[in-house]
């Protein structure tokens, strides 16, 4: 049978479309069966940080229609990026696993986009809608919904023969369709390893993921200063964290990927976090181009590290930080210091007593005062 067979139904269509394009798995919802209960009171608890945006996606979540009238059907596709972590070698500067390869939001686009144009050839006027990770809904739940897997506890889809290692992305289509999926039940048991693993503790209980506390959200999301406490806490992570991944024993499933675009780029395998630290802004854009660690920004990319040399214990990083330290910016200053203290109290110190009382910037001055002791 192919796609314009006329005994083809619109859900086979979906499906079918987005497996020819390259993606492992597909399932297929009704719009209206897109529901998700407890985003609200997430959202109510301030457990989305500084994600305003959120809120406006609570009022699309509570109406799909109103806001995606022409929306009839949701397909949701899934592909495995792979279990290559990051080098034992670089665990002073660690990246997500998804992120060591090029940016997934253009590969996956291309994908999706390949999927829609076999739709739109087999039933013109299908008004598709190709997403990645860059809308309202929640992808998470619609696959949940088309029951291409459970939520973990570390709130992640866990697919039972493939692990939680993928992507997922969306086609709204103004296809009708007939699908009655069967939700596979939550199969995590009493197992606590991806809870037990963050350092962070930013699981305050099982299935409930506070972003103000989650080292993917810290390094990425977040603008500005990291809270003091939360420092120690990131290890070497410059860009998100998979420890939650790496921990569940569903993943023993996870299989490597298909596409040399998820596997990790040569740049970040022989980047040392000295030469890091030295990036200038057009040089960080060049190094990373195509790589989802653009989305941190430069000044955002040097604080990550500044974090990670200053856990890492290692004093050849002193000068590295210390240059830092002579750049206007409050963000690396603040980060810097906190930096230095940690690997050189003393000249942390030193430098705190001669530009204290020269030295304007409230969080720096703020900084200072927390490696003095004083009040």
């Amino acid at each position: 049978m192919t796609p314009y067979d006329p005994g083809v139904t619109n859900a086979e269509l979906l499906r079918g479309a987005l497996l020819r394009a390259g993606f492992h798995e597909a399932g297929v919802i009704q719009s209206s069966a897109y529901t998700e209960p407890h985003f609200r009171e997430w959202l109510a608890a301030g457990m989305h940080g500084g994600m305003h945006w959120m809120h406006e996606h609570g009022a699309v979540r509570a109406d799909l229609a109103a806001a995606f009238p022409k929306t009839r059907s949701i397909a949701i596709a899934l592909v495995e990026y792979g279990t290559d972590l990051p080098d034992s070698a670089a665990m002073n500067s660690r990246v997500a696993t998804y992120a060591r390869g090029h940016d997934y939001h253009l590969v996956v686009k291309d994908m999706l986009n390949a999927a829609a144009a076999e739709i739109e050839t087999a039933r013109p006027g299908s008004s598709i809608r190709a997403l990645v990770d860059t809308s309202p809904i929640n992808e998470k739940r619609c696959a949940e919904l088309a029951g291409l897997g459970f939520i973990g506890k570390h709130t992640n889809l866990i697919h039972p023969a493939r692990g939680s290692w993928s992507f997922l992305a969306l086609l709204l289509t103004a296809l009708e369709v007939e699908v009655t999926p069967v939700v596979q039940p939550e199969r995590c048991g009493q197992c606590t390893a991806c809870l037990d693993v963050c350092p962070t503790k930013a699981f305050p209980q099982p299935f409930v993921l506070d972003a103000r506390r989650c080292i993917s959200y810290l390094t990425i999301e977040h603008r500005g200063i990291i809270p003091r406490e939360l420092r120690p806490l990131m290890g070497g992570w410059i860009f998100g964290c998979d420890l939650c991944l790496a921990a569940c024993p569903w993943n023993r499933f996870a299989r490597h990927p298909v596409s040399v675009a998820f596997r990790p780029r040569e740049v970040l395998a022989s980047a040392e976090l000295e030469s890091l630290l030295g990036l200038s802004d057009l040089a960080f854009r060049r190094m990373f181009d195509g790589s989802p660690l653009l989305r941190t920004g430069w000044i955002h990319f040097v604080r990550n590290c500044l974090i990670a040399a200053g856990n890492s214990g290692d004093r050849k990083l002193v000068p590295a930080v210390t240059h830092i330290l002579k750049r206007h910016d409050g963000v690396l200053r603040v980060h810097a210091l906190w930096a230095l203290a940690r690997l050189d109290d003393d000249a942390a110190r030193l430098w705190c007593n001669t530009m204290l009382p020269t030295t304007t910037h409230t969080d720096v001055c703020a900084e200072m005062r927390a490696i003095l002791g004083t009040a």
